[in-house]
């Protein structure tokens, strides 16, 4: 008698779950539906306005309708009904490259593009459009894709991996920076070194370039200067020393001092023009009642040459 419940308990839980399933794929077939008819609309309506070859031939190298339908079909799965809503007012600003980047980024292009700056978000979508850069997108961590986006943008070709080896300080070095030094970043080996430190490590050291990023933002950070901050991590982050701008302004390393040095440090600084002000006074005093003594000499000689001639006349 148990077994028979059991049996029959399965068989209905069996046949509402494929209703349900089936339930949920009308619902997901006709979202799909309804956004691939919107969005042939709006390329349809930009055909008009710029130029019905170019964007039917774009189209039709993309794979036409059945192409439009088979990637909204894979938004829907990844990212769920929000995802293709996000995806078609894409589609309403940036046309077919927002189709194109969905098809081969779905979750991508459908949870991370509109986090972006709008001025950026061209860009973006085609660097989701490259392979290499979307490869590295892919594996990053969710918190740090807006920023990798925009990076890519400012700089294709390199931009997402600087943010993939440098995190936050990636970021922030993208939109200060050009590409060349971007270029540097990239290929140096530091930037691999910090990538591969142990998590705590690598937190650590991120957040001390960010902060010299952001603390010197008219100051390129090199190959050099992440160098350097390969070299004396273990002090940075012990707190032993920094990186700073040097005389000659680029990045050097400045290691900690200890209180009763830092004071005479800074005794010194006010203390030596103090002290070379007494004995410039002084030398000056000097040389003042050097030179009166001198004349004051100089006079009584004379006046004694000048009585003696005198005395030697009137004896004659």
């Amino acid at each position: 008698m148990r077994s028979f419940r059991a049996w029959f308990a399965f068989i209905v839980a069996t046949v509402l779950t494929a209703s349900g399933g089936q339930q949920c794929r009308a619902q997901e077939g006709t979202l799909v539906r309804t956004a691939v008819k919107e969005v042939l609309e709006i390329l349809s309506t930009q055909a008009e306005k710029e130029g019905a070859k170019s964007v039917a031939k774009e189209l039709a190298e993309f794979g036409g309708e059945a192409a439009v339908r088979q990637t909204f079909e894979q938004v829907a799965r990844e990212s769920g009904e929000a995802g293709v809503v996000n995806v078609v007012r894409l589609s309403k600003s940036y046309g077919i490259d927002a189709v194109k980047a969905a098809k081969v980024a779905p979750r991508l292009t459908a949870n991370f593009v509109d986090r972006v700056a709008p001025e950026m978000a061209p860009g973006a979508l085609r660097a989701l459009a490259r392979p290499g850069e979307r490869a590295v997108l892919e594996k990053m961590d969710s918190a740090l894709v807006p920023g990798a986006l925009e990076a890519a943008a400012r700089h294709p070709g390199v931009g997402a991996e600087v943010v993939d080896k440098l995190g936050v300080a990636g970021v922030q070095a993208s939109r200060r920076f050009d590409t060349d030094a971007m270029i540097q970043l990239a290929r140096s080996p530091d930037a691999a070194r910090i990538a591969a430190l142990p998590a705590v490590q690598r937190k650590g050291m991120i957040s001390a370039i960010a902060q010299f990023v952001e603390q010197h933002p008219k100051t390129v950070l090199g190959a050099a200067g992440l160098a350097l901050f390969v070299r004396y991590k273990d002090e940075i982050l012990g707190g032993k020393g920094e990186i700073v701008i040097g005389p000659d302004g680029k990045p050097m390393f400045v290691p900690a001092t200890g209180i009763a040095e830092r004071f005479a440090d800074h005794t010194l600084v006010w203390l030596l023009p103090v002290l070379a002000a007494v004995v410039g006074l002084w030398g000056a005093n000097r040389l003042y009642w050097a030179w009166r003594w001198s004349k004051l000499s100089h006079a009584v000689k004379t006046a004694g040459l000048s009585e003696s001639q005198m005395n030697a006349n009137q004896s004659k």
